[in-house]
C-alpha cells in the first residue's frame, strides 16, 4: 500500500515540477490587472524573461504591460476575450509585445492530457521498429515521415515536388517501376 502511495507521490512530483515555469501566465490574468497597476508582477516577468527571453522585446513589453494594466476596459475579461478585445479594438497594432505574449498564451494548453495523446503516433512507430528486424530498422525512415508530417504537407504543395520525388527515386538501384518516359 505504501509503495503505491510512494509511487503516486513521486509522479505528482515529476509532473508538477515545472510548474513554477509557467508562473508568467499571471501576467495576463485581467483579475489581477488593477492590483498590478499599483505594483508590477516582477516575479512573473522575470519567469517570462528566463524561458522567452529571446522572443520578447521585455523594455517596450513591460511598457505596454503597464499601459494594458491602466485600461479598466481590460479588467474582468477571460483570455480569449481579452484577445478579441486586442483584434476589435485594433491595439494589436498599438501593443505588438502584450499582443504577442497573449498569443503565447492562449496557446498553452489547460491538460497535458491532449499533449499524451499525440504521443500515440510515437508510441506506434515504437511498436513498429520493435517488430521488424534489426537489419531493415537501421534504413527505416518511417518515423521521420511520421514526425515531419507537417513539413511534408508544405512541401507537397509545391509544384515541383512530385517530379523531385520521381527524379529522385529515378537515381537508386533496382526499381521495379519505369519512371524515366520520353515526351
Amino acid at each position: 500500500m505504501y509503495v503505491i502511495i510512494d509511487n503516486i507521490s513521486v509522479r505528482m512530483g515529476e509532473r508538477f515540477d515545472n510548474i513554477k515555469d509557467l508562473e508568467f501566465l499571471v501576467l495576463v490574468n485581467s483579475d489581477d490587472f488593477e492590483m498590478f497597476n499599483i505594483s508590477f508582477p516582477n516575479d512573473a516577468f522575470n519567469a517570462l524573461k528566463k524561458i522567452y527571453g529571446d522572443v520578447f522585446d521585455f523594455g517596450v513589453l513591460k511598457i505596454e504591460l503597464e499601459v494594458l494594466y491602466a485600461d479598466r476596459d481590460s479588467y474582468k475579461r477571460t483570455l480569449p476575450d481579452l484577445l478579441e478585445y486586442f483584434l476589435i479594438s485594433k491595439l494589436d497594432g498599438a501593443l505588438p509585445q502584450v499582443f504577442k505574449l497573449l498569443e503565447l498564451c492562449i496557446c498553452i494548453p489547460a491538460t497535458s492530457a491532449a499533449v499524451e495523446r499525440s504521443f500515440s503516433a510515437l508510441k506506434r512507430i515504437h511498436t513498429f521498429i520493435s517488430r521488424i528486424p534489426k537489419v531493415r530498422r537501421e534504413n527505416l525512415t518511417l518515423g521521420l515521415i511520421s514526425l515531419e508530417k507537417g513539413y511534408l504537407n508544405a512541401l507537397q504543395k509545391s509544384a515541383l515536388f512530385h517530379q523531385e520525388v520521381i527524379d529522385e527515386f529515378k537515381t537508386k538501384k533496382d526499381r521495379r517501376l519505369l519512371l524515366d518516359f520520353l515526351r
